[in-house]
């Protein structure tokens, strides 16, 4: 029963994303809000501060993420941009350019910031297994977006809408798995 409860407490969250984010799509100024509400209230008692101060503090650090992730790219991409047409070149692969910078500053550094920046509202520990969810989480995006990618430029089959579903379902999933891995160790490896 308390494997149950555990699993469900690290799933449920990912979930309730991926369904709230049908009732908000196409608004994309209420993603970060979605992701941080979900998160701050299902690990209500997980918090550095107390539990209504660690759900505004989850929803900026949200929010703060999301900006950085999107400013970011839009900064990336105009730098690479001026590189490419000081160095002589012409914008031979201007949407080649913009969709490299996008998958980098949406599926490799918004990952990245996010994971850290929830170290600020969340009691997180560092061991080797939050490091390898970390990594997996970015690889698993990263894998993602080169695949649609290929779809895109060949037929495309997956709708648009796919790539936030899975970004917001695999990092709660992330976030959850690193929140309670020692739950996680105590439950599955007290058996053996």
């Amino acid at each position: 029963m308390k494997k149950i409860k555990l699993i469900i407490n690290i799933i449920l969250p990912s979930i309730v994303c991926v369904i709230g984010l049908n009732f908000i799509f196409g608004e994309l100024y209420f993603y970060p809000l979605l992701f941080g509400v979900v998160l701050g209230l299902f690990n209500w008692k997980l918090h550095k501060k107390k539990p209504i101060t660690g759900v505004l503090l989850s929803i900026i650090v949200s929010y703060a993420t999301f900006c950085l992730a999107y400013f970011g790219w839009g900064g990336i991409n105009k730098l690479i941009g001026l590189v490419f047409e000081n160095m002589g070149h012409r914008f031979y692969g201007k949407e080649s350019i913009a969709l490299k910078t996008f998958v980098m500053s949406f599926f490799l550094i918004a990952p990245l910031l996010v994971f850290y920046a929830f170290g600020f509202v969340f009691n997180i520990t560092k061991t080797k297994l939050t490091k390898s969810i970390v990594v997996l989480s970015i690889i698993i995006l990263l894998s993602y977006s080169v695949f649609d990618l290929y779809l895109t430029s060949t037929n495309n089959i997956l709708p648009k809408s796919f790539s936030v579903f899975l970004w917001q379902f695999i990092m709660a999933l992330g976030l959850q798995l690193i929140l309670y891995q020692q739950e996680l160790k105590k439950v599955f490896y007290k058996d053996k």
